[in-house]
């Protein structure tokens, strides 16, 4: 693939698991053979937060669906289309990651983006390979997430892909100053 750049976020709950946590992912980071070239610790803004995390129609019904099916199997009320459980997915999603410091990084290296997607480990922390960063870090879930009401806290973020990568450097790129 080549050299590639790939944003990393650790987010609120990643960041008060405190600095013990924080530079484990840094060692496991290094470890894999790639450079964090940027670091900057912050309270991200609203506004660049839901440009992030912005989705389109085809996302929010994949996964509002999920969520309606969720609500149905367990005889909840059903108070919103699967487009609107998705995007009320997107709004939880930037009041999480908006309620408290982050750390955002810039991470270089060759084939970046897939090294660095499988330190993470999957979005469900649940069924994340072991020796991935959600896996021995986290004990969230999907199912319980979805049970309290809120989005899963799985303690980072990284780019998805090339483009996302690209996309993402380039928004945060101001904040990383």
């Amino acid at each position: 693939m080549g050299t590639e750049r790939t944003l990393f976020i650790i987010k609120p709950d990643g960041y008060i698991l405190g600095p013990r946590f924080r530079e484990e992912v840094r060692v496991r980071i290094r470890n894999a053979g790639l450079k964090i070239i940027q670091e900057k610790e912050l309270l991200l803004p609203h506004d660049k937060c839901a440009r992030h995390y912005q989705k389109d129609e085809a996302w929010y019904l994949k996964y509002g669906t999920q969520i309606l099916e969720d609500r149905k199997a367990r005889r909840l009320e059903l108070t919103r289309t699967a487009i609107g459980y998705g995007k009320e997915i997107v709004e939880k999603i930037v009041a999480f990651m908006t309620s408290g410091t982050c750390i955002l990084m810039v991470i270089e290296g060759e084939d970046a983006i897939q090294i660095v997607r499988k330190l993470v480990g999957t979005t469900d922390p649940h069924f994340a390979r072991i020796e991935t960063i959600r896996h021995d870090f986290s004990s969230d879930s999907f199912a319980q997430s979805i049970h309290e009401g809120r989005v899963i806290h799985n303690l980072v973020h990284c780019s998805d892909g090339i483009d996302s990568a690209k996309f993402e450097i380039e928004l945060w790129s101001e904040e990383m100053l």
